[in-house]
């Protein structure tokens, strides 16, 4: 994982980024990588890299620098068509990529995802309770498939498109399927929902090996900075699978002019920043459900007519909403009146260099936090620092050396 930041106002942007990678199957971390990319002026621009290291192979910041070599010497109009620009000359350098191994990568993902399912099919047909095995089981792959079925689609997945995928691969992708699922209780309700589970990762898997990228800075008309994401997962077919990120593009009207973007691992900045700690404010919304829940039954073995039930099931359920929505928005609108508000105030006014210490210490939080929590290092290392501004462009305010390894 990464933790990066970026802040922005009206006199530049500041970023900061973690340096450590995480590599192979024993999670060994390395603390020079590159996560932050600079543009060459006259471009102010910086794109930060998250996530997946390599794109089949070809690592994601030797893509982003053989791309902005590409770009000339004329300005892109915004940062949106940076990102656009991006993805337009990644999708014409296929020829960089083999089709098998695409393919291969996407397999490897989607069997992933088979392991957790069968995982949490075999430790749910052991318990006992009334429901059968094959009620459990189907339970499992039915709630995967619905949770996948809310994840975006991937911008190029049209369903002509994943029809062919499937025609083409659905032989091999059986093959894994009846690999993985072939220890665990079978009908042929279970099967189909694996089928359309599988077909529907084609056009919004939830690939664990995916990137971020954040374009970030001016472009040619662009008064005020702005930034831009975008997920890659991969190519799979010919197609380049990616999903648009949140952007930002400032309006010069609007005052005060402010930007945080927490990217990656951002726990402990955002209980810094908004007072929110979100696993705190999951469990009392879980809280309030068991209490919900437990009403609920008390009221429901006192009732023998059956349209009462069903109508205070019916209230229970909007009760057990509503409890989740106003948990969240009374969260929400703390942080925005104690913590974000005031700090929006502050941070518009400060110069860029201020920004800079701003960014990299709230990175220095990220990683301090997982150092005190015993967690796996994956946030760590030199904190590079930058700053771009838009008459000078890009600069490093700090940045690790290949020389502080000796």
């Amino acid at each position: 994982m990464t933790s990066q930041l970026i802040l922005m106002n009206g006199f530049g942007v500041a970023v900061a980024s973690d340096s450590v990678v995480t590599m192979g199957g024993t999670r060994r971390t390395y603390d020079t990588a590159e996560k932050v990319i600079p543009l060459n002026f006259p471009h102010r621009l910086a794109v930060l890299h998250s996530g997946a290291v390599r794109l089949h192979g070809l690592p994601f910041s030797v893509l982003v620098a053989e791309w902005a070599s590409s770009l000339g010497d004329v300005p892109l109009r915004s940062v949106d068509q940076y990102r656009s620009s991006f993805i337009s000359w990644l999708e014409s350098n296929h020829q960089w990529f083999s089709t098998e191994v695409e393919f291969g990568d996407f397999i490897y993902q989607l069997e992933d995802a088979y392991k957790l399912i069968r995982n949490e099919m075999l430790e749910v047909a052991e318990n006992q309770d009334p429901e059968t095995p094959e009620e459990k089981v189907l339970a499992v792959i039915s709630e995967w498939t619905e949770r996948l079925s809310g994840a975006p689609e991937f911008v190029s997945a049209s369903e002509s498109w994943v029809e062919s995928v499937w025609r083409k691969r659905e032989e091999k992708i059986r093959e894994r399927l009846e690999y993985w699922f072939d220890d665990v209780v079978r009908s042929e309700e279970i099967d189909e929902m694996i089928v359309t589970y599988s077909r529907n990762y084609i056009r919004q898997g939830l690939f664990l090996c995916r990137a971020e990228l954040a374009f970030v800075g001016y472009g040619r008309e662009e008064i005020l900075p702005a930034w831009a994401g975008v997920h890659v997962a991969g190519f799979l077919e010919g197609e380049l699978l990616t999903i648009d990120g949140d952007s930002q593009s400032a309006d010069p009207l609007s005052r005060p002019y402010f930007g945080i973007v927490p990217l990656g691992q951002t726990e402990a900045i955002d209980l810094f920043l908004k007072g929110e700690d979100q696993g705190s404010v999951n469990c009392a919304r879980r809280a309030a459900a068991r209490e919900i829940e437990s009403t609920r039954q008390s009221i429901h073995e006192l009732i023998i007519d059956e349209e009462t039930k069903e109508l205070i099931e019916q209230k229970f359920d909007e009760l057990q909403q509503n409890a989740r929505t106003a948990i969240h928005e009374e969260s929400w609108k703390r942080a925005e009146e104690v913590f974000l508000e005031p700090l929006r105030n502050a941070m518009a006014g400060l110069p860029v260099a201020d920004l800079a210490v701003v960014a990299k210490s709230l990175v220095e939080l990220q990683a301090l936090r997982q150092t005190t929590t015993a967690e796996i290092g994956t946030v760590g290392g030199p904190i590079d620092v930058a700053t771009i501004s838009r008459d000078i462009g890009f600069r490093w305010i700090r940045h690790k050396t290949i020389d502080s390894k000796f």
